[in-house]
């Protein structure tokens, strides 16, 4: 029973770490990283994605992959913003938990076979504020004891809804130092 109220209490300081990483920041794309490295260690996990949505592309935009020693292998991975299970949880606005067979997520093969990673277990969180589209994605991929559970979803959730914020108010900020330069 100690070991479930630590659990509890590492996911909650997830949510507070990223919070305060993403309070007040200008430019929440340079923490965009410390986000997805939190919600990897928070879930328990071996590795994860973040995109961020392009409307007029209508793609999501890959931005950082862990662990480090992967994202140099993939290279640029955009997508289309309906494809996989990134573009299912992006357009349906929900968390959506996989398990797939011991031959990994049949949409990721292009991935496996530049990385080397079989994606046996993920959790694809939208970036969201409540009540407004998704800006984009966040998956992590692997629990390292087990499956994802609804605790790591609520607290992913929670992270992606921080980091969603964060990101609005810097675009906001910098829509806003456009207008003050054009004037």
């Amino acid at each position: 029973m100690q070991l479930l109220v630590k659990d509890k209490n590492s996911l909650l300081e997830a949510v507070h770490l990223a919070t305060r990483k993403l309070s007040g920041v200008q430019d929440a794309n340079s923490v965009l990283l410390d986000v997805l490295s939190i919600c990897v260690e928070a879930a328990g996990a071996e590795g994860g994605t973040i995109f961020l949505h392009e409307p007029a592309s209508r793609r999501l935009r890959f931005l950082h992959v862990l662990p480090e020693e992967v994202a140099s292998k993939l290279g640029r991975l955009d997508i289309p913003d309906d494809f996989g299970v990134a573009g299912e949880a992006f357009q349906s606005g929900k968390t959506i938990i996989s398990q797939f067979s011991k031959a990994g997520d049949p949409s990721s093969s292009e991935i496996k076979e530049k990385s080397g990673v079989t994606v046996r277990t993920m959790i694809t969180v939208p970036l969201r504020i409540a009540g407004a589209a998704p800006i984009g994605v966040v998956q992590v991929v692997n629990k390292k004891d087990g499956n994802f559970t609804e605790e790591d979803e609520t607290v992913l959730d929670t992270v992606g809804d921080v980091c969603a914020f964060a990101v609005t108010t810097s675009r906001l900020m910098e829509q806003r130092q456009s207008v003050a330069a054009l004037e």
